[in-house]
């Protein structure tokens, strides 16, 4: 099954994005939100929000949704990654 367009299109395009850039990336292709995202890689919630903005602009993407699906597509993460680890942290439910 071919990847939706805009998924193939943002791919060519992850090597435009920083180290930091492409840390988040990979955390949101494991569902983090951009707390988890900030605690995991010790920068401010702020800071996070900003990288994921710049993903979704570099890549052309629409949505954190879309973001994720990249980075799954890219095998950036993988089954043996660890969850979130903070107590606050709860998994989403796909149909909330």
């Amino acid at each position: 099954m071919p990847l939706p367009r805009p998924i193939a299109a943002a791919l060519p395009l992850a090597p435009s994005l920083t180290a930091r850039e492409l840390a988040a990336f990979k955390l949101l292709g494991l569902g983090y939100d951009n707390r988890s995202i900030a605690r995991h890689l010790s920068i401010s919630e702020r800071t996070a929000k900003r990288h994921v903005t710049a993903i979704l602009e570099k890549l052309g993407l629409e949505s954190r949704l879309q973001a994720g699906l990249a980075a799954m597509a890219m095998n950036l993460t993988t089954q043996t990654d660890p969850p979130p680890t903070w107590p606050e942290d709860r998994p989403v439910d796909p149909h909330a």
